[in-house]
């Protein structure tokens, strides 16, 4: 099956302005998004943060936003802004104590940072929080440097309690609606998820138990069917099994990063309450997604651009393949 999501009225595609970071937006070339986060700026339009970070420890566990640098990406050189207590970094370098940046806070040591919340580029004002519970916070980086994912800052999911949730679903409530996600990751485990679903109403995109023959997306009267790109191709008729060889991968980054393309999902009897990143489907042995993630990008119907000409333009700026 074919992934038959049309073209918005003016989305075009220009290669070469589609990259983001350093050169175009590519929510600027492919507008009406439901909901966008990247650790890159999709749009000329936005002026906010990309996230907010915890210094992660005890000592000094101040919190700040970081924004994109001159080059339009998170990097050490990002601007950092106090949000809970006070730095004297002026950017993520000095905040974490990375090498090569000075300490002004006087911690002495580099330092590492969980995610607090990530923020939605789209100019629709979702968040992904995460700000109830440290334990669940995902990780940013390491001792003063990044989890990289083929050369690029990715936030990671460790497997054991991590989850960012969006509270409302985008909005989009008890309806009917194709969604459309265009993602960037690398799952290292047998389970994951981009976001949480089951028999209270939760919503989801897909999850999958190697060996399990639950389903990896697939909800009561779906219109239309779910469809899965993986890379610019799409998986015909996959299996969970099949969904488990294609994205899962225990080998170290950049091993097994991928540009995932998926829709097929209709909200009418399962009541949404929630929008959870890194939560494991239904609950099911009460295993978490594992592995890193760099960008997500929604789109509901009528607005989806053409999937070959998104896939095309993501891939312009990550290389994957």
């Amino acid at each position: 099956m074919s992934l038959s999501i049309g073209v918005g009225a003016g989305i075009g595609f220009d290669s070469a302005n589609s990259i983001g970071g350093g050169g175009g937006y590519i929510l600027d070339d492919f507008p009406n998004a439901l909901a966008a986060f990247s650790l890159r700026k999709l749009s000329s339009t936005y002026t906010g943060s990309a996230l907010r970070v915890r210094r992660d420890n005890i000592t000094f566990p101040e919190e700040v936003n970081i924004d994109f640098d001159s080059n339009d990406v998170v990097s050490m050189d990002s601007p950092v802004i106090a949000v809970v207590g006070v730095t004297l970094a002026t950017n993520l370098g000095e905040f974490v104590v990375a090498p090569g940046y000075s300490d002004p806070d006087g911690i002495g040591a580099p330092q590492s940072t969980a995610v607090v919340q990530w923020y939605d580029q789209s100019g629709n004002g979702w968040i992904l929080d995460q700000t109830p519970s440290l334990a669940y916070q995902p990780s940013f980086n390491g001792p003063g440097v990044f989890y990289d994912l083929n050369g690029k800052p990715s936030i990671y999911f460790d497997g054991s309690n991590d989850e960012l949730t969006e509270g409302s679903v985008f909005g989009l409530g008890n309806t009917i609606s194709d969604v459309v996600q265009f993602s960037v990751q690398q799952f290292e485990d047998t389970r994951w998820t981009m976001a949480r679903g089951g028999h209270n109403g939760d919503y989801y995109l897909q999850g999958h138990n190697v060996g399990a023959a639950q389903p990896y997306g697939t909800s009561p009267g779906t219109n239309p069917p779910n469809v899965i790109f993986k890379n610019g191709a799409e998986l015909i008729a996959p299996t969970t099994q099949d969904i488990y060889d294609e994205f899962s991968n225990l080998a170290t980054p950049p091993a097994g990063q991928t540009l995932l393309t998926f829709t097929g999902i209709d909200f009418v009897g399962w009541n949404p309450v929630a929008f959870p990143i890194g939560y494991e489907l239904w609950g099911y042995d009460g295993l978490l997604t594992k592995g890193r993630i760099q960008e997500l990008i929604f789109y509901n119907a009528p607005n989806h651009p053409l999937q070959a000409s998104m896939e095309g333009a993501i891939n312009n700026y990550y290389s994957i393949y």
